[in-house]
C-alpha cells in the first residue's frame, strides 16, 4: 500500500510540474543604467542670463545633457533642479521650488545664456568629457 502511493503520489508530482510554466529568459544581457552629468549652480547664484534656447533635450553618449544634439552646450543647471531617475527608466530634471517636470527627449525651451568658458559658481567639477562645446547656464525651469 505505501509503495502505491509512493508511485502515486511521484506519477501526480510529475503530472503537475509538467503543467507549470517554464521560465523563458527574456534578455541575456544587463543594461546598467547610463551614468548622467549634472551639474548645478552654487545655492548663492540669485541672477540669471535671460537668453532662450529650445530644442530636445539630448544625453550624448558620454552622459551629458545638452540640447539637441552632442556638440551643442553642456548645461548647467539652476540650484533649484534635481536630476532623478523615474521607475519606467526615464531620466527627468524637476524644478524643486515649483515642481515643474522635463524628461530626457522632451522638447523644451530653456531660459539661461550661453557661456564660452568654464564657470566657477558650480556645485562639482565639469568633467573634461562634456567640456567641449561651452556651456549653457540655465535659468530654473
Amino acid at each position: 500500500m505505501k509503495i502505491y502511493n509512493l508511485a502515486q503520489s511521484f506519477f501526480i508530482i510529475s503530472v503537475l510540474t509538467g503543467c507549470m510554466a517554464k521560465p523563458v529568459l527574456v534578455s541575456n544581457v544587463i543594461e546598467p543604467v547610463q551614468s548622467v552629468f549634472f551639474i548645478k549652480q552654487s545655492p548663492e547664484v540669485k541672477t540669471y542670463m535671460v537668453s532662450l534656447a529650445g530644442g530636445k533635450l539630448h544625453l550624448d553618449p558620454h552622459g551629458c545633457i545638452r540640447l539637441n544634439s552632442d556638440t551643442s552646450p553642456f548645461i548647467i543647471w539652476a540650484n533649484s533642479s534635481e536630476l532623478e531617475y523615474t521607475s519606467d527608466g526615464r531620466i527627468s530634471i524637476t524644478n524643486k521650488l515649483n515642481n515643474h517636470k522635463i524628461f530626457i527627449g522632451d522638447e523644451i525651451r530653456l531660459g539661461g545664456g550661453q557661456y564660452p568658458t568654464k564657470p566657477q559658481s558650480i556645485t562639482n567639477a565639469i568633467p573634461d568629457v562634456c567640456a567641449n562645446h561651452g556651456y549653457w547656464i540655465a535659468a530654473p525651469l
